[in-house]
């Protein structure tokens, strides 16, 4: 079965991607927001890396990895714990994965749908994207994104011990999925 990929007609004349081929840099922020306790605790992922190709014809591939161990919410002992057979169980499963065969534009939105995987399981996900204004020294060869999602942690296996989920009142479901992505050029790059 072939997957067509397709880029929907874009709002006011901007694209999202240009056509091209571009690799997220270490610049970029893969940012999350969770409930835990009555307060929302932040996290990002400092190790990740990925790509984006517009072809004239082909649409838009994307791609994306993120490395568990490289989890931050700035303080060690949870992040340890995150790290566990408790959570992301990051020694059996050490990335997390993002891929996207399509962009569609929705207003000055755009609907990035694709499969992200954790601990092993895959599903569909939509990042809801929109194209930023350019920052001071970008040039032509980057591009700046910002996109989110929310997931629900349990539909991927992210269950703490029964003890520590509390009616779900210690950690929430819900997880807030916050990217800024700055995508450089990069004509070497390609999706597998």
């Amino acid at each position: 079965m072939s997957i067509s990929s397709t880029v929907s007609p874009p709002a006011a004349g901007d694209t999202l991607v240009p056509l091209g081929s571009w690799r997220i840099s270490d610049e970029s922020l893969i940012g999350f927001a969770v409930r835990s306790l009555g307060r929302t605790v932040k996290g990002r992922f400092g190790a990740f890396s990925g790509r984006v190709v517009h072809g004239a014809g082909d649409g838009v591939l994307a791609s994306g990895t993120v490395e568990v161990a490289s989890i931050d919410t700035g303080v060690a002992e949870r992040d340890d714990h995150l790290r566990s057979a408790d959570f992301f169980d990051a020694a059996n499963h050490p990335r997390i994965t993002f891929a996207s065969r399509r962009i569609i534009a929705d207003g000055h939105n755009y609907d990035i749908p694709g499969t992200l995987t954790i601990k092993g399981v895959s599903q569909d996900v939509s990042l809801i994207g929109k194209l930023l204004p350019s920052a001071p020294g970008d040039g032509d060869e980057t591009i700046r994104i910002a996109a989110d999602a929310t997931i629900n942690r349990h539909t991927f296996g992210i269950k703490a011990p029964p003890g520590v989920e509390l009616f779900g009142l210690a950690v929430a479901a819900h997880v807030k999925i916050r990217l800024l992505i700055v995508a450089v050029f990069d004509d070497r790059a390609v999706i597998d």
